[in-house]
């Protein structure tokens, strides 16, 4: 078969293209599909500031960055200090104080989780109280130290609360936990810490009954809370005065804030289009005009323990869960 010279100028065309895309896009490119989570493998916790996404590594040794514009692959950001590779049994049972030098610092030197806010990346340990950001160098802690006395017990080293989520807005570093103990005075299954970065003062704060929230604006969090034993209620809460205020908007299900890992999650603000997401019973929710909520997109888990959730710059809906990321288009 012969080809003519118009033909053979395309195929070279062609075939340039397609090697000029496999060096800019290598062959573990990552493309998050309608079906499929973000990454290859299990990750740690992720937030999302400035358009890019940080990722924690499971282990803990590294922060990633990963740009949902871009579709490629994660690029190694930084390292963190190493958390202890084991965990002793004794710890469990002898007091912080009574523990080698050596194993206090190896417990209060890593980072627990990982914030945004205030345009900065954050870090924190419980139990040694410390708070820092991080960049691409590493961490650098603050010399203000947090007062997370109410994390642990008897001078103990495992946290009563288990962290679900933090964000730092307005110089405090919040908080949102499971309360595993019932830290006094609050009679609840998730619980709210502020920390205020210039003092260390901690502030328990009372959500009444929420199951999961997010930061609204700069002023008020978005809660979704139980608000009689059998109706959820979205309410905005002033972080100052810390006053509460039902929306009007109608919650289209019964009350799941004791659901454990059947609660609602992915509670997301779409402040362009002033619109509300959350995620339940493997679909993404979003409020409508008519002050209701109406299912747009699907997800592969049943359980959303309430799991964080992002609105992206190109107004797609993303939401942690199981160790990965997960991006649905929701318009």
């Amino acid at each position: 078969m012969r080809f003519c010279k118009k033909q053979v100028n395309f195929f070279l065309k062609v075939l340039f293209a397609c090697i000029m895309l496999f060096l800019v896009f290598p062959y573990n490119i990552i493309v998050y599909a309608e079906n499929t989570s973000v990454f290859e493998k299990d990750v740690g916790e992720i937030v999302y500031l400035d358009n890019i996404f940080y990722i924690m590594s499971s282990d803990g040794n590294h922060i990633y960055t990963w740009n949902p514009s871009l579709n490629g692959e994660m690029d190694e950001y930084c390292s963190l200090p190493l958390p202890p590779s084991t965990w002793k049994n004794s710890w469990y049972t002898t007091s912080f104080h009574n523990l080698t030098i050596e194993d206090q610092k190896n417990l209060t030197s890593y980072v627990d989780g990982i914030s945004v806010g205030d345009n900065e990346l954050w870090c924190y340990n419980l139990l040694g109280g410390k708070v820092g950001k991080i960049d691409e160098k590493g961490v650098e802690w603050s010399k203000c130290k947090i007062d997370t006395s109410c994390f642990f017990r008897e001078n103990g080293i495992i946290s009563y609360i288990t962290p679900i989520f933090s964000f730092v807005n307005n110089g405090k570093l919040y908080i949102f936990g499971e309360n595993n103990h019932q830290v006094e005075p609050i009679d609840e299954d998730k619980i709210l810490f502020s920390f205020d970065l210039a003092s260390g003062k901690c502030e328990i704060i009372n959500t009444f009954g929420t199951t999961t929230l997010c930061l609204y604006d700069n002023e008020h969090i978005l809660l979704l809370r139980k608000k009689t034993p059998d109706s959820m209620v979205l309410s905005l809460m002033n972080l100052t005065s810390y006053e509460l205020k039902d929306l009007p908007i109608i919650v289209p299900f019964g009350d799941y804030s004791h659901e454990g890992l059947e609660s609602v999650g992915g509670l997301a603000y779409n402040r362009n289009e002033n619109e509300i997401y959350f995620s339940m019973k493997k679909k993404i929710w979003r409020s409508n005009s008519e002050n209701n909520f109406e299912p747009v997109a699907e997800l592969p888990f049943q359980s959303n323990y309430s799991f964080p959730a992002w609105i992206l710059c190109d107004d797609k809906y993303a939401i942690e869960g199981y160790c990965n990321l997960y991006i649905r288009s929701v318009k």
